[in-house]
């Protein structure tokens, strides 16, 4: 019994040229030594059978971002951009948000950093820079049960 021949990037990148060329699974197939349904699932993987494949650039040997062709190389089989200036346009383009409530305020925001705390310099002032005003509204607000968000640092002298 023959072994499975494992497909490459290299092997996937001339897939989707071939079948972009209109050759079917199986003729790519036997040209590539690979079985038919080794074919179809590296086509299916990046949809090269629909027009999906103009937006989805995130095919072996092209850019992310551009979606220039660049040769894939032994030791970084797995590149997706063409060059540091496409990695960092497509890394602006693209921001990772993630969802926080301010320690001050309680108000929901968003922001590309998994440590912010405050939604606003404003809240990070107020709630590191105490004032007299704050702390008499906030005596007032606790003296007549009102919800008030309050800081850490307050409750631990409260209790």
């Amino acid at each position: 019994m023959e072994g499975k021949i494992r497909v490459t990037k290299q092997m996937e990148f001339t897939i989707i040229k071939l079948h972009q060329e209109g050759l079917g699974y199986v003729k790519i197939g036997q040209a590539l030594g690979l079985k038919r349904d080794q074919v179809r699932y590296v086509c299916k993987k990046y949809e090269t059978s629909t027009d999906k494949l103009a937006a989805k650039k995130d095919i072996p040997g092209r850019c992310a971002n551009c979606g220039a062709a660049f040769p894939l190389e032994k030791y970084s089989p797995n590149k997706r951009f063409c060059s540091e200036k496409c990695r960092y346009e497509w890394g602006a383009a693209h921001p990772k948000m993630y969802a926080h409530t301010c320690e001050y305020c309680g108000g929901a925001f968003e922001s590309r950093n998994t440590k912010t705390k405050y939604c606003s310099r404003e809240c990070f002032s107020r709630a590191r820079f105490y004032r007299e005003e704050d702390i008499e509204e906030l005596k007032q607000k606790l003296l007549a049960g009102e919800e008030h968000i309050t800081p850490e640092w307050i409750k631990k002298l409260i209790k």
